[in-house]
């Protein structure tokens, strides 16, 4: 089965995709994300997915070939729903990283299923999954080392590593009840202040 699988989802090019299928993996992932919401990821079945989606589930596996394939696509995805506008210029470097991190603990803090997922898919075994999921932490280093301007390249990677360090320990200890959000963001203001300094240098 595992060879028949393929086709569609052996190319990491999307944006190659016909519209048509386009579409048809844009609703796949879009009925994924809808039951994340409201199911443990352990409890989501494909089947559900396919009929959901009203695709067939072999079609669902040429798209992705496994669950943790698909479920690193709604990351990568929904993670550009915590984008923030960038382009205020009084913002210092604190003020924009404060604000993006801000905005992702409030994405985690209405869905924590989502960071579990994150956390899972942190060691995933699955080639394609784990391209996936580089592709969403790159993303979102990137993005944060952008808000760092006019920092160097090394410096600022050197503090988005820290301050995502920082965002995983608060989002794990939330997401399994060992702190609130309150206490969350006091945190990763006080690691916006200590890794960026209050005012942005």
């Amino acid at each position: 089965m595992a060879s028949n699988k393929g086709e569609v989802a052996a190319s990491l090019d999307v944006a190659a995709l016909p519209p048509g299928q386009l579409a048809r993996r844009r609703r796949i992932i879009g009925v994924a994300t809808r039951l994340l919401e409201d199911t443990d990821y352990e409890q989501v079945q494909m089947r559900v997915v396919a009929e959901s989606a009203d695709v067939a589930l072999g079609t669902l596996y040429r798209y992705f070939a496994s669950k943790e394939q698909l479920y690193a696509a709604v990351l990568l995805e929904w993670s550009t729903s915590y984008e923030i506008d960038d382009s205020v210029p009084e913002d210092t470097p604190a003020d924009r990283v404060r604000r993006r991190l801000q905005r992702a603990l409030t994405a985690f803090e209405r869905r924590p299923q989502f960071y579990k997922v994150q956390a899972m898919l942190q060691t995933t075994t699955d080639s394609r999954a784990e391209l996936l999921f580089n592709e969403f932490s790159a993303r979102n280093h990137d993005t944060l080392v952008r808000d760092l301007r006019p920092l160097a390249r090394p410096d600022a990677d050197d503090r988005v590593l820290l301050l995502n360090a920082a965002l995983g320990a608060v989002l794990t200890s939330y997401a399994y009840g060992r702190m609130t959000m309150q206490e969350a963001r006091r945190v990763i203001d006080r690691a916006v202040d200590l890794v960026v300094g209050a005012g942005g240098e």
